[in-house]
């Protein structure tokens, strides 16, 4: 399943048939739209546009659809002499400004992803601050070949000449990196330790390039830490020197969420934050708790700055930062990764808090359709042959085995992934290997009917398919009904020299007990005990056997308590056939 992120653009021209640019980004569709509507009245603009821009990981790619524009909407003429008909260049990104987009720095974060690993810096980082641009520059060819891949993937994709493409990338890359060294040498980006946070952000109140200086200054202030650890200290520490002027502090706290976001989507970021965890099934429950914002503040084997960071998610902030960790979950829940490579049962049990816990986040962050995609993913890998035989394998006998697979099918999710289950199981259940383990001799005849009992009514509980179902309960009646017929259970009650009274409550009580399941077998044992209660020696045997013994014999002999086990028995008496009869 690939993993996908919508996010909704807002573009703006602000002369009539001018060049469109991007404004910001959001997550939630009608935030962007009214946005849109808002900069059109106040005369921010003469025409804006909102586009939802899906991102598909596996593919890389990027999806757009219009979804709402309005003003003066007139593409400007083609400049004279141009030739409409020749190859038109049209690349994912047209000029510097567009590679700092949401999607550009994703596609930014994918194609680099060993060197950003490796020197610990985020694609935000890597845009802004000239000393990790020298650093890629002089890395050899790993710049080269992420421009190839991209010019590869896109022309692939459009159809356009690879060659022409890399020339365009090449050069839009060039005067990117020109523009940051160029604003670096300038000192454009403020020492923040110098100046404070607070002064900066004031400073920054009337300036279009705010957020291109800001995220310049942020990334030298945390250029020195050695760790994920402490870089995200230092830009929490950030947060509590916000201004708390409206506007500025929403710029400011979305440029900061921004960062946070795209460090909390690396492998390695996430892995250096949490510190060392058993495995990743436990690492992916204090991922989620994060997410939910319930990290105990007091768990000091926890990072500081990811206790905070709960913090500020419980209290409703950095909601960027909070989507990247609930897809970040959902990407592990839905890979091939082991979550307990060393129990197939404990990765289960783990699975299940997960999803108890992403069922508690679902709503305008993640849906709970994505929830169950993933965990339909991950259900796939518990239904492989090979994991079934590996789960199975401690069981001590059938009894056991049959059990252990309606764990499995509580445990997982998805309509094919219960039908593979199911078959698993109809295939224990009329196996040799079952049979012999029920028709055995060496173990009483309840004892083995009370098993299948359990069996049979946690198959009537379970999620399976009703043909699935009803194969299943097929089988259990057959082997109960086989069973009896080879212990000749009925026959020796009935050969038992007892009174008809106390044949009949033997009788009823197996049946109210759990031994006999229901079906065929069950059907037999109530036939039995409509022909003893019709007998006429029963009335005087029953009130024989409730006038001996003790008080509590007594009890468990009276009237009362055979017309208790006759309703529990779903058997009518004499006198209540009567009554139907009437």
């Amino acid at each position: 399943m690939s993993s996908k992120s919508t996010h909704y653009e807002i573009f703006l021209r602000k002369e009539k048939m001018g060049a469109w640019t991007m404004l910001s980004a959001h997550y939630a569709r009608t935030a962007a739209i009214d946005e849109a509507k808002e900069i059109l009245q106040q005369g921010g603009a003469v025409a804006v546009r909102v586009l939802k821009e899906t991102f598909d990981e596996s593919s890389g790619d990027f999806r757009s659809v219009r979804v709402f524009q309005d003003g003066d909407l007139r593409d400007p003429p083609p400049p004279k002499g141009s030739n409409k008909s020749g190859p038109q260049i049209q690349l994912p990104c047209f000029k510097p400004e567009d590679l700092y987009t949401m999607h550009a720095r994703r596609t930014i974060a994918q194609l680099l992803r060993q060197p950003l690993s490796r020197w610990r810096i985020t694609p935000t980082e890597l845009l802004h601050h000239g000393g990790h641009i020298n650093r890629l520059e002089q890395a050899g060819t790993e710049l080269q070949h992420a421009i190839q891949k991209m010019a590869v993937k896109h022309a692939g994709a459009t159809g356009q000449p690879v060659q022409q493409t890399m020339l365009k990338l090449n050069e839009l890359v060039d005067k990117a990196i020109s523009r940051v060294l160029r604003d670096s040498q300038a000192n454009m980006f403020p020492d923040i330790r110098k100046v404070g946070f607070e002064a900066l952000c004031q400073g920054l109140k009337t300036k279009q390039n705010a957020t291109y200086i800001m995220n310049g200054s942020i990334a030298q202030h945390i250029e020195s830490a050695d760790s994920w650890r402490e870089k995200l200290a230092l830009i929490l520490d950030l947060i509590d020197k916000v201004p708390s002027d409206g506007k500025i502090r929403d710029k400011v706290l979305a440029t900061i969420d921004s960062l946070i976001a795209e460090m909390l989507s690396g492998n390695a970021a996430l892995g250096d934050l949490l510190g060392d965890q058993k495995d990743l099934g436990n690492a992916l429950l204090v991922i989620t708790d994060l997410f939910l914002g319930k990290i105990d503040d007091k768990d000091k084997s926890i990072a500081q700055g990811v206790r905070t960071l709960s913090v500020l998610f419980a209290e409703g902030h950095l909601l960027e930062s909070r989507i990247a960790i609930a897809k970040r979950i959902l990407k592990e829940i839905s890979s091939a990764r082991r979550l307990c490579p060393t129990s197939i049962e404990e990765e289960i049990k783990i699975c299940r808090l997960l999803a108890n816990r992403m069922v508690l986040g679902q709503g305008s962050l993640i849906s709970a359709d994505e929830i169950l995609d993933a965990f339909t993913t991950r259900s796939k890998q518990f239904v492989m042959a090979d994991t079934v035989d590996t789960y199975l394998a401690s069981c001590e006998d059938a009894a056991e085995r049959l059990s252990k697979l309606l764990d499995l099918e509580e445990n997982i999710v998805g309509a094919a992934n219960k039908r593979a289950v199911g078959k698993f199981f109809l295939g224990l259940l009329t196996s040799p290997r079952t049979e012999q383990f029920f028709l055995r001799t060496d173990e009483p005849i309840s004892s083995r009917l009370t098993k299948l009992t359990k069996i049979q009514r946690r198959i009537t509980k379970s999620n399976f398919q009703d043909n699935n179902q009803e194969s299943m309960l097929d089988g259990i009646d057959r082997l109960a009904v086989e069973m009896e017929d080879r212990a000749a259970l009925f026959r020796s009650l009935k050969a038992r020299k007892i009174s008809p009274a106390e044949r009949a409550f033997l009788m009823l009580r197996l049946l109210t007990s759990g031994v006999i399941p229901d079906g065929t077998l069950a059907e037999r044992a109530r036939m039995l005990v409509r022909q003893i209660i019709r007998d006429a020696d029963f009335m005087p045997s029953l009130m024989k056997l409730g006038e001996t013994g003790s008080e509590e014999d007594k009890q468990r002999h009276s009237p009362q308590e055979l017309g208790n086990l006759l309703t529990q028995a779903g058997i009518n008496t004499p006198a209540s056939e009567k009554k139907q009869t009437a």
